[in-house]
């Protein structure tokens, strides 16, 4: 009985460590396999050539020959505390965000010029004056004394200030002050491929420099301040003279001419050159996007790739309030994707107003994907960092009517998929919306 006790006891020795190996018949767990994070930035600056597939392909849209690598910006200063003399039109902390991105730029730039790295330069800044140099071989040598100011002052460009109407979103412009080190020049060396130096535009003490521009988001080097040339302080330097709202001017409740909305509407608006200010309800109760095919193989999530698709539903939504009120004007600062609509377009021009469907307005499929390097080189010449491009479908048929005042009307159909390259632009009173920097028909019917 006993020897009966420890076989069975052996036994059941055996089968708790049967069990613990192999589960006594239970299913096995098979782990749900994680996809590979995409890291766009090497560990250090390294050949296009050499870099990865995946690196190649979201880098190719910015003409680099080298992918900057995790800690490519080094160190650089932080801003300055900003004057904002904008009156209320932006707020503080915008001022502030808006200051932090020209000092990324600046960074970008600085190893830009340092790596030779030409036409990746004309990609981040509009002022692009060393790129001849740089794709010839020669590399800038720019300190910091250059790059980074140390007063900032936040203006409004408006027409009082500069007696024109200012386009494309760069209404804002920068007043600084550049210190160059005590008892030495802060100058430019340039380092020709001979390895021979040469100074360039040096400065004593402080320099005074106006840059105007505006905010873009890069998906990869993050918010920049997109300027353009530097200019002297001449008549760009005065603050204008209307007068200065005390707090962000709303929108009015109709759309209304602007000359008769209020002076502080009236001073928030015509930087736009819009002579209809719109109404409060333009970009509200808009339609949902619907759910993205994200085709960037995780180089931008699917909340991203959603949020974008709705900045673009509003960017279409100010379209055609710019097509319906006929305010041509205004196209430089919202992009406007019915200019592929050679047929809407040139009817407006001839005094027709558009009204326009639902159809013909938001797309009913959205593909985001990576421009290819095709794609890259054919935009490269009207495209600024747009390294994404909407594949767009609309549904067909649609047509749109366009009335004229003698009372006669004619519709023109609309191109059923479209690509529409471009980035997100984010302004005080638009809101968060996708420019569309180039717009290519797939199929189109009827025009």
């Amino acid at each position: 009985m006993q020897l009966m006790t420890r076989r069975t006891l052996t036994c059941l020795m055996l089968l708790v460590a049967m069990c613990g190996a192999t589960g006594c018949g239970k299913p096995k767990l098979t782990p749900t396999p994680v996809p590979t994070p995409f890291i766009p930035f090497p560990d250090v600056d390294t050949p296009f050539t050499t870099s990865s597939g995946a690196q190649q392909e979201i880098w190719a849209a910015y003409q680099v020959q080298t992918i900057p690598g995790k800690g490519a910006l080094g160190d650089y200063p932080t801003p300055p505390p900003v004057v904002n003399s904008t009156h209320g039109v932006v707020s503080d902390a915008t001022a502030k965000e808006w200051a932090i991105a020209y000092f990324r730029d600046e960074a970008w730039q600085r190893w830009a010029m340092n790596k030779a790295q030409g036409d990746f330069l004309g990609h981040i800044d509009e002022d692009a004056r060393a790129s001849s140099d740089l794709r010839q071989g020669s590399l800038w040598q720019v300190p910091d004394c250059y790059l980074f100011p140390t007063s900032m002052v936040l203006q409004s460009i408006h027409p009082d200030t500069i007696g024109t109407s200012v386009g494309r979103n760069n209404q804002y412009q920068f007043q600084m002050n550049f210190t160059a080190p005590p008892a030495a020049k802060c100058e430019i060396t340039v380092v020709a491929p001979d390895g021979r130096s040469t100074k360039r535009d040096g400065f004593s003490g402080v320099k005074l420099v106006t840059r105007r521009g505006y905010l873009r988001h890069d998906y990869l080097l993050g918010e920049l301040w997109i300027s353009g040339a530097p200019q002297g302080c001449v008549y760009r330097c005065v603050i204008g003279t209307a007068s200065a709202p005390a707090n962000p001017p709303p929108f009015p409740e109709t759309d209304s001419p602007i000359a008769t909305v209020t002076p502080e509407q009236r001073y928030a608006w015509e930087p736009y050159a819009v002579a209809i200010v719109p109404r409060a309800g333009v970009i509200k109760g808009l339609p949902k996007a619907p759910a993205v095919i994200n085709a960037t193989d995780g180089v931008v999530d699917e909340a991203t790739a959603q949020e974008w698709a709705q900045a673009l539903y509003q960017q279409a939504a100010w379209a055609e309030w710019e097509l319906e009120q006929r305010q041509q004007s205004f196209q430089s600062h919202i992009g406007n994707p019915q200019t592929f609509n050679q047929g809407i377009s040139s009817l407006t021009r001839r005094g027709g107003t558009p009204a326009m469907p639902d159809c013909a307005v938001f797309p009913e499929t959205m593909t985001l994907s990576i421009i290819n390097k095709d794609q890259a080189k054919n935009q490269a010449t009207i495209v600024k960092i747009d390294e994404f491009v909407w594949t767009l479908t609309y549904k067909q048929p649609c047509t749109v009517t366009v009335s004229f005042l003698n009372g006669t009307s004619t519709t023109v159909d609309t191109p059923g998929t479209v690509l529409n390259f471009g980035s997100i632009h984010v302004d005080p009173y638009l809101g968060e919306f996708w420019y569309p920097d180039a717009i290519e028909v797939v199929t189109k019917k009827g025009l």
